[in-house]
């Protein structure tokens, strides 16, 4: 299976655009978690997703990880971001799962002002976007971990413009290849390779990290 990283983005995008999506942030018909299938929250298959970002730094010089976790595999996709806006969110979920082999069901993410972009998302990916309740994290718990085992690589106060590309690579290499006891002491990337190749027999190189 190859890596989806994807390295840094320099667009110009300000603040300002951030608080310009603010005022017209309209979520109505968004979809809550609680319309999720059971399944998804039992891990039966792979393809159900989590995401969230990661901040760096102070207001105006604010950088960005975007952490997007399989739930079931705890596979992670890691892109570094200069800004966030809807746009730059959604070239960042374009190039993952369009130009890899990478299984998509269902995306879940928190309220943040970021993630302003199911409509998007449902358009171009033909699946669900679903958001946790406000103020309640632990409802994408796989992600939520994972952010904590990048900060073990990146801790707070890390300057994350001085950070190399083949940096962020090789942390998301080492999240994937690193046996874990809850898997039966087998890889993120194993677990994912296992799990999509028996359900949709379809075949990935596993240990192959791909910088597109």
């Amino acid at each position: 299976m190859k890596d989806c990283y994807l390295g840094r983005y320099n667009w110009n995008l300000t603040c300002a655009g951030l608080e310009n999506e603010r005022k017209i942030d309209s979520r109505a018909d968004a979809k809550s978690i609680k319309e999720r299938a059971k399944s998804v929250l039992k891990r039966h298959k792979v393809g159900d997703w989590e995401v969230d970002t990661i901040w760096f730094g102070y207001f105006p010089n604010q950088k960005y990880l975007l952490n997007i976790n399989e739930r079931k595999s705890k596979y992670c996709a890691l892109v570094l971001l200069r800004n966030i806006k809807r746009e730059g969110l959604m070239r960042a979920f374009t190039m993952c799962f369009e130009n890899s082999n990478l299984p998509l069901k269902t995306m879940t993410s928190d309220r943040g002002m970021e993630f302003n972009c199911h409509k998007q998302f449902e358009e171009t990916f033909k699946v669900p976007y679903y958001y946790t309740d406000k103020g309640k994290p632990w409802q994408k718990p796989t992600v939520e971990n994972t952010n904590g085992l990048i900060r073990q690589f990146l801790p707070e106060g890390t300057k994350i413009e001085e950070i190399p590309s083949e940096q962020i690579q090789n942390i998301m290499f080492l999240l994937n290849n690193r046996p874990r006891k809850s898997l039966g002491f087998r890889t993120f990337a194993e677990v994912l390779h296992l799990a999509w190749q028996s359900t949709e027999r379809r075949s990935y190189e596993a240990n192959e990290p791909c910088c597109l």
